[in-house]
């Protein structure tokens, strides 16, 4: 579990460990959602859309759902920026 304080103004600081796991840089935008569990989630938007090229397989052949999509593409960025 990592902490960060929040100041008065509302800001924090991303801990070094999900700035690199997320490859978040100085200027990239992040957003944050908040799922039907009540859980929060924060996304890098820091990739270009030709990053994601490729890494989802549809054997079948059919086109994959917004779900499908969604969790392929955050099994690839959790494989890729995975601590080491």
């Amino acid at each position: 579990m990592l902490t960060s304080t929040v100041t008065s103004k509302g800001q924090t600081t991303i801990p070094v460990e999900i700035r690199k796991l997320l490859n978040i840089k100085s200027g990239d935008k992040i957003t944050f959602s908040i799922d039907d569990n009540g859980r929060i989630m924060l996304r890098a938007k820091n990739l270009p859309i030709s990053a994601l090229k490729g890494i989802i397989k549809s054997p079948s052949g059919k086109v994959p759902t917004a779900e499908e999509i969604d969790e392929a593409v955050s099994e690839h960025l959790a494989e890729k920026y995975k601590p080491q």
